[in-house]
């Protein structure tokens, strides 16, 4: 009985060509999903490449709270001002940092204590919360700034620099760096909440004025 029992089980074996077939059908259609989602992400970027890139304000006079903080050399020579909103400058940051933020995502859901001391969220906070917490926080601290350009003054580089050098330091802001690199000289003035850099451009060295001065405000 025995014997009729295993000559009737026939074990088939799935043809190689079936196994082949399933393997190629599962490559492309990962293959479709990756070239997709490749290019849903460069459209985006290109999007928001133009998009998401910071707008300047044109502004008439300077705030009152940079008039009295930051030392100005000849503010009455002031060629041009422009601003860039702290706020317009955090959606615009959020914007571009979706997609990337979106792929880390799930590292961070599955691994909370990692993060834990670094988002809304805590180690009992469950997976929904999580992420959510995580899309919505900040990358980093964004701060108005303000560019103010001087051309064509009749002082030499060097004046220009002592005399930022004498009253940002009166005004207790610290020299972080002094440089300079052919006709261009970078000082960086910071104190707790302020950062002012001054550029000065000057290439023609053999006339006793200078060509741009730039004074970018961050606070």
């Amino acid at each position: 009985m025995s014997d009729n029992l295993e000559d009737r089980v026939i074990i088939e074996e799935p043809p190689i060509e079936k196994l082949n077939k399933k393997r190629s059908f599962f490559h492309r259609s990962c293959f479709n999903a990756c070239g997709c989602l490749v290019l849903v992400i460069i459209f985006s970027l290109v999007f928001l490449k133009f998009e998401a890139k910071p707008k300047e304000k044109t502004l008439e006079r300077l705030p009152e709270r940079i008039q009295q903080n930051i030392p100005l050399y000849d503010p009455e020579q002031i060629a041009s001002i422009s601003y860039n909103a702290a706020q317009e400058r955090q959606k615009r940051t959020e914007l571009l940092t979706f997609f990337p933020k979106l792929i880390v995502s799930p590292f961070v859901v599955h691994f909370p204590h990692k993060f834990g001391d670094k988002g809304p969220y805590t180690t009992s906070s469950t997976k929904k919360e999580i992420f959510y917490g995580f899309m919505r926080t900040p990358i980093a601290e964004q701060k108005d700034i303000y560019t103010l350009q001087w051309k064509n003054l009749p002082a030499e580089p060097n004046f220009i620099a002592d005399y930022y050098k004498t009253e940002m330091e009166n005004a207790n802001f610290t020299l972080e760096y002094d440089q300079k690199n052919g006709s261009l000289r970078q000082m960086l003035y910071t104190n707790s909440s302020t950062l002012v850099t001054v550029i000065i451009d000057d290439k023609e060295t053999a006339r006793r004025n200078t060509d741009m001065v730039t004074l970018t405000i961050s606070l």
